[in-house]
């Protein structure tokens, strides 16, 4: 199937996920199941079909309850919809799922952040996602991010230019930006407009 998903051939990896699944239907193991009912799901998500692409992956999950990534297909296509009930409840499916599960997690923080506007929940989700994820630049600017919007701009401050530190020119300009705006609500003019003019 994924030779046909990589020729943009929707109707042969459709055909190919369904043999895969009738197959799978037979083996005991019920990730292998979940596995087909997932790649199934993500054809028809890819061929347009969003309807039929839900059906497949609630089976996956049907399949097998641990089965995260199919709460997480799921909760991505009512992302599209705004559907924002079902979006956070199928998140939060595929963390019950497994804890671990960093992208749920991720997609968490940034709701919880920009639309509910909860910090202290985002923050819950940051740090769970930074626990279940390698260490990255991205996993210090969420900490930066989170803790801007919390009012504590030295830690903001802070964790963005060890940021700087780390990635020197190659760091985004969004952590710039961040520093701008931290030092301009500590009242630091001067502190805020070295960063704005590395930031053009």
């Amino acid at each position: 199937g994924i030779m046909y998903e990589q020729q943009k051939n929707w109707k042969e990896a459709l055909n190919s996920y369904l043999a895969a699944k009738k197959a799978a239907e037979g083996v005991p193991a019920k990730e292998v199941l979940a596995g087909a009912y997932n790649n199934l799901g993500n054809a028809y998500r890819k061929a347009g079909n969003g309807g039929q692409a839900v059906t497949a992956y609630m089976e996956s999950t049907r399949a097998n309850p641990q089965f995260a990534p199919g709460f997480y297909r799921q909760a991505m296509i009512y992302y599209t919809q705004r559907n924002w009930e079902i979006f956070t409840r199928e998140l939060e499916n595929a963390i019950q799922a497994d804890p671990t599960f960093a992208p749920a997690l991720y997609e968490l923080y940034y709701y919880t952040l920009q639309y509910k506007q909860d910090f202290a929940k985002a923050e819950e989700y940051a740090n769970k996602f930074i626990a279940a994820s390698d260490p990255s630049v991205e996993n210090d600017y969420i900490k930066a991010q989170t803790s801007f919007v919390q009012k504590k701009y030295d830690e903001a401050i802070a964790t963005a230019k060890n940021i700087v530190a780390q990635a020197g020119d190659k760091a985004n300009p969004r952590v710039y930006r961040l520093l701008g705006y931290a030092h301009l609500e500590k009242g630091d003019t001067a502190g805020a407009k070295t960063y704005v003019d590395q930031f053009f």
